[in-house]
């Protein structure tokens, strides 16, 4: 929620119904504080697998960000809407095929008040951790 009351989330389907049919891929949306929805942002099969349930977050600009899967397994992204419309993604995970130990499916940001990222991979890193040998997941910081 902003300081105006705008109220920001994902939602993991809807927006384009072509996208991963009959579900969509998700969007991400606002209600403002006199309850009008509105669509901020439509993802597409080319950006995510389809959307997660993470929580977003504001910083004092009204820019938006949060982390997502991308279609085709790579350990994910983080990324940031602009209070003008723009997606922009601003870091890719390691592709964990490549290196697991870093983690895979990300799973939610904060941001401190220098601006850097932390969050946490909810697979991966300690393979030892679990029996299913999913690994148990890390935590990682984004300096910009």
């Amino acid at each position: 929620m902003d300081a105006a009351g705008n109220v920001y989330g994902i939602t993991v389907g809807g927006g384009d119904l072509n996208c991963f049919p009959p579900d969509g891929c998700g969007t991400i949306f606002k209600i403002d504080a006199g309850g009008e929805f509105s669509v901020l942002y439509t993802f597409t099969s080319a950006i995510v697998n389809n959307a997660a349930f993470n929580t977003p977050i504001l910083d004092s600009r009204g820019n938006f960000y949060d982390t997502q899967s991308h279609q085709g397994g790579d350990g994910g992204f983080l990324f940031k809407l602009d209070t003008s419309g723009t997606f922009t993604e601003l870091f890719v995970f390691p592709n964990p095929r490549d290196d697991f130990k870093d983690g895979a499916n990300a799973s939610g940001v904060a941001m401190d008040t220098k601006g850097d990222f932390y969050g946490t991979m909810g697979t991966g890193g300690d393979f030892d951790c679990d029996t299913s040998r999913a690994g148990c997941g890390t935590v990682f910081k984004l300096a910009p």
